[in-house]
């Protein structure tokens, strides 16, 4: 079974999805408390953290160290 992305690919997943985190963030702060663009950028920021851990979780397994393994 081969990894879902090259390493370098997974790279530039993981580096386009925390531009995107630090983006929707930023958003989300800057507008008015409880407004429907606050909420849905909220919503875009948590979605694109689960991409975050998804990404990790695939580092994780396929391209840490086995060392590091608990």
């Amino acid at each position: 079974m081969n990894a879902p992305y090259s390493l370098p690919e997974l790279k530039a997943r993981q580096q386009a999805v925390y531009r995107a985190v630090d983006a929707a963030t930023d958003r989300h702060f800057a507008l008015r408390r409880n407004s429907p663009e606050y909420i849905e950028w909220a919503l875009i920021g948590e979605a694109c953290a689960r991409e975050v851990r998804r990404l990790h979780r695939i580092w994780r397994r396929w391209y840490a160290p086995k060392e590091w393994a608990a």
